[in-house]
């Protein structure tokens, strides 16, 4: 994979938010990328363990955890927390016809989603 444009990109979401649904897991910082027929997530997962990244598509989402090597502490408003992985739910579109993730050495996981090419088709028109 290439390197990322920060220019080119759609959107960065925000680092350190802590999941809803598991206590001890916090949402990774997440950088969009759109290119022609394809957009890929560079998800930041500084300290996992490359075995325990786990990437399921459930309906239309893709939900990815992982889990540290070690828990670290991250400060938030009540003081700071214990913190043992990362949990994100990404929401993906129709017409998806491959997925595909790797971990790099930097500890970012990709996630390239490609799309169905479109194909146009004529129709006749019939007198009636």
């Amino acid at each position: 994979m290439s390197e990322v444009d920060i220019k080119k990109c759609s959107a960065v979401f925000s680092h350190v938010t802590r999941s809803h649904s598991e206590e001890k897991k916090i949402r990774p910082r997440v950088l969009r990328e759109e290119v022609p027929g394809e957009v890929r997530y560079h998800i930041e997962m500084p300290g996992v363990s490359p075995s325990s990244i786990k990437v399921e598509k459930c309906g239309n989402q893709l939900i990815i955890n992982a889990a540290m090597k070690k828990s670290i502490q991250v400060p938030c408003l009540s003081g700071v927390s214990d913190v043992e992985g990362y949990s994100l739910r990404l929401n993906i579109p129709a017409g998806v016809e491959d997925i595909q993730a790797e971990f790099t050495k930097h500890d970012i996981l990709i996630i390239r989603i490609r799309y169905k090419r479109e194909t146009t088709e004529k129709i006749e028109v019939k007198f009636v």
